[in-house]
């Protein structure tokens, strides 16, 4: 925003509104203007409740509670307290007025029923009157990865916190666990708008052969783990990939052995990893690991607790024909900078390092992503636990601190 607006005396709080007790929000409100219409605010909760509001009064316009919530007390992780049902941002199609997320519950909307029962469902509903859409919703639970059969998905070990990604016709979400509790495997689920299709593609990020072998007790904690979650970003897309980045894992694939990027890899943990996403299928492209990951993994410093930034090609462009960047901070307080269009593998760097763009050493961990402003030469922007937010200004590549 403009600072002459938010420094304004118009600018501040218009309307504030009192829901349930114990409802919280980790999906973020999106506000849209149906065509003709008047702008509205979607709110999704952790109670599965969904609403629409006026933009300017805050007036209730419509709500539903699409299922039953997934019960906290049945996980015993706190991380999300209560009740958990949509705790990832949905997307909105403009051409359709649809909207589409994901909603945590029980097997055929039981109130109840413990871990094994818990599920995910996928909906589509029209955000005028919150209906469902022909077709939907979806259960996701039972679908194998492609990537490894032997492997599928079990909505009660699992959380979606991550943001949809809409790719031609394609909701993309993405999955990791609760507290790395459990025998879960972090996933991406691709899910068909078009009615009747359902899941197009499920890729498991731990895999066959080197991941942990499957054990069916989903009490135990052997799924692989490599988590996505991103402090709640949307996988990032330029279009016809997507990048995500993931946390702690147990395969461990590439012991310390240098490997291309290039190279299937079957245990994506402490990765940012590029996605080709065509026709609805996913399939690994490309990776990037750092050098100490397994060291990562055992001090619990996911790189995946945030997501990863696609910066403007037209603004900050790299050397050498570089066309386009990527970008993710973590736990570790490390920013990597990487070539989107070669992420760089693992170990390939001078003496065993990374092979990637430049690395910034931040004052403490960053849970949730970097912004970016792309005029004056371009800055990059991020806030770690207990400080101030930096600002370093891009160059010719030279970053320097501003703030």
């Amino acid at each position: 925003m403009q600072p002459a607006i938010v420094g304004s005396t118009s600018f501040g709080i218009l309307w504030t509104n009192t829901y349930l007790p114990k409802e919280k929000w980790y999906a973020k409100p999106l506000v849209y203007t149906p065509p003709g219409q008047k702008q509205l605010v979607f709110i999704a909760s952790s109670q599965n409740w969904i609403r629409t509001v006026d933009a300017v009064t805050g007036a209730a316009i419509k709500s539903r509670q699409v299922q039953p919530p997934f019960l906290q007390s049945d996980i015993g992780c706190t991380d999300i307290p209560d009740t958990i049902g949509i705790t990832g941002t949905p997307v909105i199609d403009p051409a359709t007025n649809t909207v589409y997320f994901f909603a945590k519950g029980y097997r055929d909307n039981a109130a109840s029923g413990g871990l094994a029962k818990g599920v995910y469902q996928f909906y589509a509903v029209d955000i005028l009157d919150l209906s469902d859409r022909a077709g939907f919703p979806i259960l996701i639970d039972g679908h194998n990865a492609d990537n490894d059969p032997i492997r599928y998905f079990i909505g009660g070990t699992v959380l979606q916190r991550p943001s949809m990604t809409l790719i031609d016709g394609t909701v993309y979400g993405a999955f990791g666990g609760h507290c790395d509790k459990f025998n879960y495997t972090g996933m991406i689920a691709a899910v068909s708008t078009t009615p009747g299709v359902g899941v197009t593609s499920l890729f498991a990020m731990e895999a066959t052969p080197y991941a942990p072998a499957v054990v069916e007790d989903i009490n135990v904690e052997q799924g692989g783990k490599a988590g996505i979650w991103m402090g709640g970003m949307a996988p990032a897309t330029d279009g016809s990939r997507l990048f995500v980045t993931t946390g702690n894992g147990g395969g461990h694939e590439n012991r310390d052995t240098p490997a291309s990027g290039r190279a299937p890899l079957s245990t994506l943990d402490e990765v940012i990893a590029n996605f080709n996403v065509s026709g609805g299928k996913i399939h690994l492209k490309d990776y990037f690991e750092p050098y100490e990951y397994i060291g990562m993994d055992a001090g619990d410093r996911d790189l995946g607790s945030g997501g990863v930034a696609l910066l403007d090609p037209n603004v900050f462009k790299g050397k050498n024909g570089i066309a386009r960047l990527a970008i993710t901070i973590g736990k570790n307080g490390k920013a990597y900078i990487c070539n989107a269009d070669n992420l760089g593998g693992f170990k390939l760097g001078a003496g065993g390092t990374d092979n990637i763009i430049q690395t910034i050493i931040s004052p403490g961990p960053v849970f949730g992503g970097s912004g970016s402003y792309p005029l004056e030469g371009g800055f990059l922007y991020f806030t770690p636990i207990g400080s101030p937010t930096l600002g370093k200004y891009i160059g010719s590549f030279e970053l320097k601190n501003m703030c």
